[in-house]
């Protein structure tokens, strides 16, 4: 399959362009900015083992029953021979809120299945910039889908985000598909008018449109301004430094996934989905940051922790975990990477980032 990546350059989109380059399919990039693959999705220091060892509040998955469960799920072997990007890949910088040069894109690549993940995906910038957030969010989205009538495109993927939910009740309480969204802020807001928009012109232009709305996802090369990178950042420094821990609140409860579950499920989702359906991508799981942070604080030993009222965001969603069911039962997806393992992943490339940078003795 020709595969459509927006947005092929963060986070995400170079965890899924291996996905679907070691799944065999060629990618197509659109973003901004010189195209830069990075590291392995997986290639952290071997670091990442002794830290993984030395966590004992819960049992980490074993690399062979990790394999033994991918392997069931369809998933290549993340430790195999490393695609070529040069090959596999193409990219190509485009400004998703120019409509005609998206659309040429577009054309000359032809795609049978789309995956949209170009947008603001800051809460807290979505408050200093709303009106940029919704231009980008919203009017991107609708550029692409309309650039997309014709092409005979087999599926195109809305990515979400569990923002629009807002916040949960009470810990017991899931939210599903059928849940009423509540955004609480504008990139929620955003999200949310950007999904009603590709599912209304998928139905009106007889496109394949799929909504995705993916809860946390956590993993090595995430930007700072997200929780896990931010704790990871902060406890480094600190056992180097002998300096505290800074924090935001830590009675929040979250769902957390790993990217490389996540973008598997993406995949599984284009295979397998069904037209004009939502899907939670979510482990069903709600953890309480501050088990989060003790966590990761297990293999630094006793560091103090500070509240940093900077670190506050001007709303707070004090619950938020999803009911998965629905992918589950469409596709066979499952995550396979223990919480443990994400956790350690990202501080080993934090502590490699950071020495990279000059900031470790």
């Amino acid at each position: 399959m020709k595969a459509l990546i927006t947005g092929c350059n963060g986070f995400v989109g170079k965890y899924l362009t291996r996905e679907l380059v070691e799944a065999g399919h060629t990618v197509h990039g659109l973003g901004q900015g010189p195209f830069n693959l990075g590291r392995r999705a997986d290639d952290v220091p071997e670091r990442a083992s002794r830290v993984a060892r030395s966590t004992s509040s819960a049992p980490a998955t074993s690399s062979a029953a990790r394999r033994e469960a991918e392997d069931s799920a369809g998933v290549r072997n993340a430790r195999g021979a490393q695609p070529d990007a040069r090959h596999d890949v193409s990219y190509e910088e485009v400004d998703i809120l120019d409509a005609q040069a998206l659309r040429r894109c577009v054309e000359n690549i032809c795609p049978d299945w789309v995956f949209h993940l170009a947008g603001i995906a800051s809460v807290q910038y979505s408050w200093q910039e709303p009106g940029k957030t919704f231009a980008v969010n919203v009017l991107g989205t609708v550029n692409l889908v309309r650039a997309l009538a014709g092409t005979g495109v087999q599926a195109i993927l809305q990515i979400g985000s569990s923002e629009v939910y807002g916040p949960g009740k009470t810990l017991e309480v899931k939210f599903d598909e059928e849940s009423c969204p509540n955004p609480q802020s504008p990139y929620a807001t955003s999200k949310y008018a950007a999904e009603r928009s590709a599912l209304q012109l998928g139905l009106k232009l007889g496109l394949p449109v799929l909504a995705v709305r993916p809860f946390n996802h956590i993993g090595p090369g995430q930007a700072e301004g997200f929780v896990i990178p931010d704790f990871a950042r902060e406890i480094v420094r600190a056992a180097r430094s002998q300096g505290s821990v800074r924090t935001g609140r830590l009675d929040v409860y979250r769902d957390f996934t790993d990217v490389r579950d996540v973008v598997r499920a993406y995949r599984f989702l284009a295979e397998r989905g069904s037209v004009g359906e939502v899907y939670n991508v979510c482990s069903g799981r709600a953890t309480p940051l501050s088990d989060v942070l003790g966590k990761m604080l297990q293999v630094y030993g006793d560091l103090p922790v500070m509240p940093d009222a900077g670190k506050m965001r001007p709303t707070e969603n004090i619950y938020s975990v999803g009911d998965p069911g629905k992918i589950r039962g469409t596709t066979g997806w499952e995550p396979v990477y223990p919480l443990e393992q994400s956790l350690n992943d990202v501080l080993a490339e934090w502590e490699r980032r950071l020495r990279d940078q000059g900031d470790l003795s």
